[in-house]
């Protein structure tokens, strides 16, 4: 089945990024002897150049095709992993290890961009545009089904091989992605609607959706800290196990998104994202105060589960009020809230652990900025139904 082959590609790019997430903090902090604030700059990197590239990787897809872009996108993910695999050499410098792990996260960066825009769009061509929202959704479980599996998978690899094992696995498996391409069928040619819509036409979605945006920005910080500061939870407390509380998180927001990913459409779609905002405040609470690996698991599961239907949900409130003609910027607008938490979550959350001297208080701000979120959820107005 082409679209499986496509979304195999998707999963194998992503496990480049899930495969680093248990290790890179500790090597920041432990290995390289750098600040918490450099581990949270050195994390939200990727984030950081997502934003900033994702409008250019949709006019590269526009202009050089989805399947160039996705290719693309895989060998910038391979590439990524081959500078940490030299940023693991022991006769690196510090300092040069740090700016070659900055360079793996601007080159993962790009590859998130350009992979997940050129598989969006091959995978919208493969089975009509009629199941757009089936493309989305598969996407987005590929992502996260990598993270579920690639973090154990790194923590793994990081106790066995240390870093090069890590380097060598984060490169191979964009590479095997590239393999899976040959079975997809190359995507025909997308006409190109010429409009001449002014910026200004755009005010008035922006004043619709920026309430949904800004509550998306809030309800992230859980998922950005979770990624950028639990191994270093882990480690101050003395505990095991860091890849299966991702794997956990992974495997929570996959299963919730699968089973109840229809809500958002179906229901009220403000109710579905005050649930998940509240559910995301207790799984971030639970993890603040938890005494142990097994309760921390638990916490990082919960948080899964209600970061899983945050954006879909808030993303239906904020195409409630765009205009047919505006829905593609109004959605790249919204879109870009997510980035920017991720891309600021890390930095901010670097100070506060320098600051209080200890990790935990990332997941304080977690359960906090959700429950801001929440706020402004509730006092969005209601989907309107058609």
């Amino acid at each position: 089945m082409p679209i499986a082959s496509l979304l195999l590609a998707v999963f194998l790019g992503f496990l480049a990024v899930g495969i680093p997430l248990p290790a890179l903090p500790l090597f920041v902090r432990d290995t390289l002897g750098f600040s918490p604030l450099l581990v949270g700059c050195v994390v939200s990197a990727q984030s950081a150049v997502t934003l900033l590239t994702r409008s250019r990787a949709g006019r590269a897809c526009d202009h050089g095709g989805a399947r160039r872009a996705t290719i693309l996108g895989l060998l910038a993910c391979a590439c990524s992993g081959s500078c940490c695999l030299l940023a693991a050499c022991a006769w690196l410098a510090p300092a040069m290890a740090l700016l070659l792990l900055f360079a793996s996260r601007a080159l993962l960066g790009v590859g998130e961009s350009l992979l997940v825009t050129g598989a969006l769009a091959w995978g919208v061509n493969v089975v009509g545009p009629g199941r757009t929202g089936q493309v989305m959704a598969w996407t987005g479980i590929a992502m996260y089904a990598a993270l579920a599996a690639g973090a154990p998978l790194g923590a793994l690899l990081w106790r066995t091989g240390g870093g090069v094992a890590l380097g060598l696995a984060a490169g191979a498996f964009p590479l095997a992605g590239l393999a899976c391409l040959a079975l997809v069928s190359p995507p025909g040619p997308v006409a190109r609607a010429v409009t001449r819509d002014s910026s200004s036409a755009l005010v008035p979605t922006l004043r619709g959706s920026w309430r949904p945006g800004l509550a998306l920005l809030l309800g992230t910080v859980a998922f950005g800290g979770l990624t950028s500061f639990l191994p270093l939870r882990y480690a101050e407390r003395g505990w095991d196990g860091t890849g299966v509380a991702f794997a956990v998180f992974g495997s929570a927001y996959v299963l919730t998104r699968l089973v109840l990913g229809r809500w958002p459409d179906r229901g009220d779609a403000r109710a579905v994202a005050a649930c998940s905002l509240v559910v995301e405040v207790v799984g971030q609470t639970v993890l603040w105060r938890a005494p142990s690996p097994s309760v921390a698991v638990l916490g990082a599961g919960l948080t899964g589960c209600g970061c899983s239907l945050v954006l879909p949900s808030l993303g239906v409130l904020a195409m409630a009020h765009a205009s047919e003609r505006q829905r593609g910027r109004a959605l790249g607008t919204f879109l870009a809230f997510f980035d920017g938490a991720l891309a600021l979550t890390g930095p901010v959350s670097g100070v506060l652990v320098r600051q209080t001297g200890s990790s935990a208080a990332v997941s304080l701000l977690g359960a906090a900025s959700a429950a801001a979120a929440l706020l402004l959820t509730l006092s969005s107005p209601r989907k309107k139904t058609p």
